[in-house]
């Protein structure tokens, strides 16, 4: 009984009502078709979720390296001032790189 219980479950189909407002040509494909074309779902999301790991982990590392503090901006000048606080134009001391800076 609880493997029958388990194969219905894994074949469940899922249904959509779509409104044409012209001719269309509906094209429908089932699972194997889909493991044929793409490969098993399984696997492909358990690879978009190794990528999307490793590119947390890049943006991690990256974050990491660029970490500023005020001291190292010189400031230019004052652009505005906001509801939170004058705007300043700083160039970072290291490069050639300007940026707007709002403190409060």
């Amino acid at each position: 009984m609880k493997s029958s219980n388990k194969r219905i479950k894994r074949l469940t189909t899922a249904t959509a009502s779509i409104v044409a407002t012209s001719t269309v040509t509906v094209l429908a494909i089932d699972r194997t078709d889909v493991v044929r074309l793409i490969g098993d779902p399984k696997n492909i999301s358990q690879k978009v979720a190794k990528e999307r790991q490793k590119q947390e982990i890049k943006l991690t590392k990256r974050k990491s390296e660029n970490k500023y503090k005020l001291a190292d901006f010189a400031e230019l000048s004052i652009l505005g001032e906001g509801g939170f606080g004058k705007v300043h134009l700083v160039k970072h001391k290291n490069g050639s790189d300007y940026y707007a800076r709002e403190l409060g």
